[in-house]
């Protein structure tokens, strides 16, 4: 691995390891509540994430696209504005749940009135400021939490006690075909996500064996991820009810251990939200939207946003926005033309 793709690979992780991610509840709501079908869900999740990542390098590359708004998908026509608009609405969302996340953290660690109000719109200005410093800072802090996280996920696993699944299978309306749907989504959502900073670390490559090379370690390593923590999670009864499941984990450690954990998992959060901010402001700034305006949306529409709550965002909203960037956004793109683009 050399460092362009190891500098890829971190970069598309660093901006979907965010806190639904890491927190644990993405996992639980798409794949650990179904049980033992938990494990083919994740296996059905990454193979769609594999392919949409190499879908996505690939196009970036042989369209030259510094900016996702430059995609011949989301070119001047009618679906191509759909498609914009659908990206765009996911970026809302996923921000908005990280903006809710980032001041649920810090409340947890500064119990006070102010903690969450203060917590969220801190952050939103400090993903914003790192935005401007590009996919270099999304590289480097996620490939630590990746490291940092497997080994928290080994530890827990090894504790006494920790023996065969607890948790309750649920049948889903619609049975497996449903749930299968919703993996589909989940890694549609989460390529989404990565778009912005996809297009910006691949522009100026060649070689669609390359794309597909950091496609797969990219799926690789958040397989990972996704089976350590849902092994960890099906042991653990009552989760459901958790907005941070693992946070309810890391109480097990000792006051400065859990301290650390959920500092992390801050990070976490703010390297996702970074990423949605870069994309967001690309986003307005092709259409012609002025800086002050600019910064104004990009922070403010993903705070209101928060309202509805990081666990209604990411159990109500995560599976029809990630199915409506499938149909609109990547579909497009699979059967949009194979030559470069012209400037």
């Amino acid at each position: 691995m050399n460092h362009q793709d190891r500098r890829s690979v971190l970069a598309c992780v660093g901006a979907v390891i965010g806190a639904g991610f890491v927190s644990g509840r993405e996992i639980y709501s798409f794949f650990t509540r179904y049980g033992a079908a938990s494990w083919g869900l994740i296996l059905l999740a990454a193979v769609t994430m594999v392919f949409l990542c190499a879908l996505c390098m690939r196009r970036a590359q042989q369209e030259n696209a510094g900016c996702w708004c430059g995609l011949k998908c989301f070119s001047d026509t009618k679906l191509g504005a759909l498609a914009r608009g659908c990206v765009a609405m996911l970026m809302l969302v996923t921000g908005g749940a990280m903006v809710s996340a980032a001041g649920h953290l810090v409340q947890l660690l500064w119990p006070s009135e102010w903690a969450y109000p203060l917590g969220a719109a801190g952050t939103l200005i400090l993903a914003w400021m790192l935005g401007f410093r590009g996919v270099g800072p999304l590289s480097a802090v996620s490939g630590f939490l990746t490291v940092f996280f497997i080994g928290v996920m080994l530890v827990l696993l090894r504790r006494p006690g920790m023996g065969e699944s607890v948790v309750q299978e649920q049948t889903p309306p619609g049975g497996l075909i449903f749930a299968a749907i919703r993996a589909v989504a989940y890694g549609s959502m989460n390529m989404t996500v990565a778009i912005g900073v996809t297009c910006r670390v691949e522009k100026g490559a060649r070689g669609c064996r390359c794309c597909d090379r950091r496609a797969l370690m990219t799926g690789l390593v958040l397989t990972g991820l996704l089976f350590g923590a849902n092994a960890l999670y099906l042991r653990f009864p009552g989760l459901q009810q958790e907005a941070f499941p693992i946070v309810r984990l890391f109480r097990s450690f000792r006051r400065t251990g859990y301290v650390v954990c959920v500092a992390l998992l801050y990070l976490a959060v703010l390297t996702t939200l970074t990423a949605v901010l870069y994309a967001l402001r690309d986003d307005l700034g092709s259409r012609g939207v002025k800086p002050p305006l600019s910064a104004a949306l990009t922070m403010g529409l993903p705070l209101a946003v928060s309202a509805v709550g990081f666990a209604g965002i990411v159990d109500g909203l995560y599976t029809p926005v990630g199915l409506g960037c499938l149909g609109l956004v990547f579909l497009p793109m699979l059967f949009s033309g194979r030559s470069p683009r012209r400037t």
